[in-house]
């Protein structure tokens, strides 16, 4: 009996531009490229989140200008038209090599990286601010994460 083995493919591609997150700052920048004339062919954007945040929105929620819903739709509905997107993870960057592996094992080649990841909250990292978010009683909120957005308006109400 033949056991047969399941060859997991990573493929390869390369852009001239690549860009790491699909949020404002990727959207805004892969804009920027294509009225600067650069051709939708040339870019790349790797973002594995289904949806795209307009961050700057929840500011206009915090002072319950908006709906917290407006802020939010599809990825593919974001982004400026006929750019690639890949719903990738990156896992390690190479620079040296000019070049991304995603934890699927596919590998991104670049000429220029434009990261734009956004940053990460540590909310955590000052004492009792993180319970106090989480309290819905507590009149501690933050226009930088969504839920707290939420929160922001209903104490500003």
């Amino acid at each position: 009996m033949q056991v047969s083995k399941l060859i997991r493919f990573a493929f390869s591609k390369h852009s001239r531009y690549l860009v790491v997150g699909g949020g404002t700052g990727g959207v805004s920048i892969s804009a920027h490229l294509l009225r600067s004339g650069v051709s939708s062919k040339e870019i790349t954007i790797i973002d594995p989140s289904p949806n795209h945040y307009y961050q700057p929105g929840w500011t206009m929620v915090g002072a319950g200008q908006w709906l917290i819903h407006s802020t939010s739709q599809k990825m593919e509905e974001t982004l400026p038209k006929n750019i690639p997107l890949s719903k990738e993870t990156i896992k390690v960057v190479k620079p040296e090599e000019n070049k991304v592996i995603c934890e699927s094992g596919a590998e991104f080649t670049y000429d220029d990286l434009i990261l734009a990841t956004g940053m990460r909250l540590q909310y955590e990292k000052i004492q009792g601010l993180k319970e106090a978010l989480d309290d819905p009683n507590s009149g501690v909120a933050s226009i930088y994460q969504l839920n707290y957005a939420e929160k922001m308006a209903k104490i500003a109400a």
